[in-house]
């Protein structure tokens, strides 16, 4: 039985090692030119990183930058601009960079 990657509920960490890296790998766009790239919905990359902010933890920067990008493409900038935001506070790195993967990936 194949788990969805957004089922498990806020706070519970999933302990299988896969769900976890499929949630993970969900919160990023692929590198462009990827052969294996998948297209992420900006909803499916704001799910993604929402469940893993829920369960906690260090280096979660990344995670509000990726869901940020996410609102940007939808248009949302209130919320974008609040997770860019929290993303710089919590030291993130490379926004820039995620921003261009977000449109790119986008655009395929």
């Amino acid at each position: 039985m194949t788990m969805n990657p957004l089922a498990a509920q806020a706070g519970e960490m999933p302990t299988d090692p896969g769900y976890l890296m499929r949630t993970m790998k969900a919160c990023f766009p692929p590198m462009p030119g990827d052969p294996k790239a998948r297209v992420l919905r900006p909803d499916t990359i704001i799910d993604a990183c929402a469940q893993i902010i829920g369960w906690g933890g260090d280096d979660l920067g990344q995670y509000y930058a990726s869901r940020g990008l996410a609102y940007e493409l939808k248009g949302d900038m209130a919320r974008a601009a609040e997770d860019l935001k929290k993303a710089e506070e919590l030291g993130a790195k490379n926004i820039q960079t995620m921003r261009l993967m977000h449109k790119l990936a986008r655009s395929q």
